[in-house]
């Protein structure tokens, strides 16, 4: 059961973002892509079939030439949160590997929260189940209550998931995958290479139960 009390034990957290993501996909941060934000970056001489509306007429009444502007244009990046929800995570006492999963999950989605990042929040197993990406405490409440709903169940087929998690990433993202990997290698190689696939940052955390550790022979 995820509850407030361990919200507020990750406040004295803060989510680490790699630079080589966060440089063109930020929250707080600008980047270097040239748009249409509020922040001017520098100006260059005005082209025939440039927006005439970025002209700055001021320049223009001081030295006669026609400059526009460019601008900061800041991107948002969302981290993408991936629970694995099948049978084998509904194991351990007291907190099953599933509730851990989705503690851990959680805690990213919090930490993304704190930073005026994005999140996406996903359980798999036979099938996604998706959040779709939002900011705000509403949106994290409501995410806390469907995991707190969910009872592991199915068979994940995690190659089969991944490709069709896939579809979701529409920008380079801070991916975060938590499962228990008991899959075959194989399977778990192509599925990770198929997130990797777009120069993504990917995060992969194993969930084990240390009852089954402590009963496997040396």
């Amino acid at each position: 059961m995820i509850t407030t009390e361990f919200l507020d034990y990750l406040d004295r957290f803060r989510l680490i973002i790699n630079k080589k993501v966060t440089s063109n996909y930020t929250g707080k941060r600008t980047s270097l892509y040239t748009g249409t934000g509020a922040t001017i970056k520098d100006y260059r001489i005005y082209s025939p079939g440039d927006d005439w509306r970025l002209i700055d007429w001021k320049i223009y009444a001081r030295t006669d030439h026609l400059y526009i502007r460019r601008y900061e244009e800041e991107r948002n990046l969302v981290m993408h949160a991936l629970v694995d929800s099948s049978a084998s995570m509904n194991y351990g006492s007291p907190v099953t590997k599933f509730e851990y999963g989705a503690m851990l999950g959680v805690g990213f989605a919090y930490l993304a929260l704190k930073e005026n990042e994005k999140f996406q929040f996903a359980t798999f197993s036979e099938d996604v189940k998706v959040f779709q990406p939002r900011r705000g405490l509403g949106h994290l409440a409501s995410m806390i209550d469907y995991l707190n709903s969910v009872r592991p169940t199915s068979k994940s087929r995690f190659k089969d998931m991944m490709v069709k998690y896939k579809k979701f990433l529409t920008s380079r993202s801070y991916i975060v995958l938590v499962s228990d990997f008991l899959f075959d290698i194989d399977e778990i190689r192509e599925g990770l290479l198929t997130l990797a696939s777009g120069n993504h940052e990917i995060k992969v955390m194993q969930v084990l139960d240390t009852t089954a550790l402590s009963q496997q022979k040396p």
